[in-house]
């Protein structure tokens, strides 16, 4: 069958699978799956709540979908340090908001030295 013919009902469904590691020893610590309605911007709070309040979390990497206020919340109330690249344009923020700080020397460097060095500088 071709699909979008008539007679082909089946609904394709979306499944993600989020993961939290020790960089150090490659380790899977959480494992967290999703279907399609759940956004990405609610999974870093999931993923560092089932984290043992005892462990050492040194630094946080994400992609750049997820420089969002929900996000820097939920690492900030952690606090270990982000690695979240600004999105493009991105301008400072108020103070305010968790995790400002860190967001706002991302922009900083990133603006006065390039993304590249800034990736390679955050980890």
């Amino acid at each position: 069958m071709r699909r979008g013919s008539d007679e082909n009902t089946h609904r394709r469904i979306c499944r993600k699978v989020h993961l939290a590691m020790d960089v150090n020893t490659g380790q899977v610590c959480v494992v967290l799956m999703t279907h399609q309605g759940v956004g990405d911007i609610q999974v870093p709070a999931a993923l560092l709540g089932q984290i043992s309040p005892d462990a050492s979390i040194d630094i946080v990497g994400r992609e750049g979908a997820y420089d969002t206020k929900t996000c820097h919340a939920a690492i900030a109330a952690r606090a270990p340090r982000p690695s979240i690249p600004p999105r493009e344009g991105a301008a400072l923020c108020r103070q305010r908001m968790s995790g400002a700080a860190w967001r706002n020397e991302a922009i900083t460097a990133i603006a006065s030295s390039g993304r590249k060095n800034w990736k390679e500088a955050s980890g």
